[in-house]
């Protein structure tokens, strides 16, 4: 991937793939919503994102040399994309509005790029989500009744964590350390009201445990845990968060050396 920024570039690549994931690697039309008051209206072209998000649609790798000829690649797929933008109100200045269309489905994604190429699926067809590539993912479309699927899923020897969602379209979303087995694959398959089932694969290169804690997750939670006696070494870590309640606590470390 090419700069000045991962987040515009490798991060677009990544919701790509995931977007193509979810179509099941089959696209015939896209379209790319932008918000006006975001940094992408002016920048996608020029930091590389539309090249990466195109990249990712079309199921290649960031290393991959034909990405420098992705419109060309789009047009040999048959792959049409169109960008517009517009007042969504989007919170992140980073915000990808997808519309993805086949001859069979329909599904609207929006994600945002986090920094650092970090990104985040946060709605998919007008539900809730979180889905950020690390950890493998199975969407299990369904009609009517979810309890069969349930039962399949308990039944299954395999250590699964799920999410129900109801909207303009029903999917449950299966977590897992590794792909769901093919037996439980087939079996859901099978029952009555799966429409369709859709893997994706994790596109970082380190995976989240599904067990993970973390010592801290907020500056006072940080601050909290260490007793608020913090070496030099802790300087570095209070002052990543630029605002004035850290600045005055990285003062006050620097003040009062242990």
């Amino acid at each position: 991937m090419r700069g000045p920024s991962s987040s515009h570039s490798a991060a677009a690549a990544r919701i790509g793939r995931i977007a193509r994931a979810i179509m099941g690697g089959k696209i015939d039309h896209v379209l790319v919503e932008f918000d006006n008051s975001g940094s992408l209206p002016t920048t996608h072209l020029s930091h590389g994102s539309d090249m990466g998000l195109c990249a990712g649609l079309l199921g290649f790798e960031p290393s991959d040399p034909r990405l420098m000829r992705y419109e060309d690649e789009l047009a040999r797929a048959g792959v049409k994309v169109r960008y517009i933008t517009g007042d969504y109100g989007d919170q992140h200045p980073n915000t990808y509005r997808l519309t993805l269309e086949n001859k069979k489905e329909k599904h609207n994604i929006v994600a945002v790029s986090t920094g650092g190429g970090m990104i985040e699926i946060i709605s998919l067809d007008g539900n809730r989500v979180s889905i950020q590539g690390d950890i493998h993912e199975t969407l299990v479309f369904f009609e009517k009744d979810e309890q069969p699927i349930l039962a399949a899923i308990k039944n299954a020897e395999s250590d699964i964590d799920w999410c129900i969602y109801h909207q303009a379209i029903s999917f449950i979303i299966l977590k897992t350390s590794q792909p769901v087995e093919d037996g439980l694959i087939r079996k859901l398959s099978s029952l009555p009201g799966v429409t369709r089932i859709r893997y994706i694969a994790p596109v970082l290169p380190i995976l989240t445990p599904r067990s993970l804690k973390v010592p801290f997750e907020s500056y006072s939670s940080y601050w909290s845990s260490t007793g608020n006696v913090i070496g030099v070494w802790g300087i570095s870590p209070l002052s990543m968060r630029v605002n004035g309640e850290t600045f005055q606590k990285r003062l006050s470390v620097a003040r009062c050396p242990n």
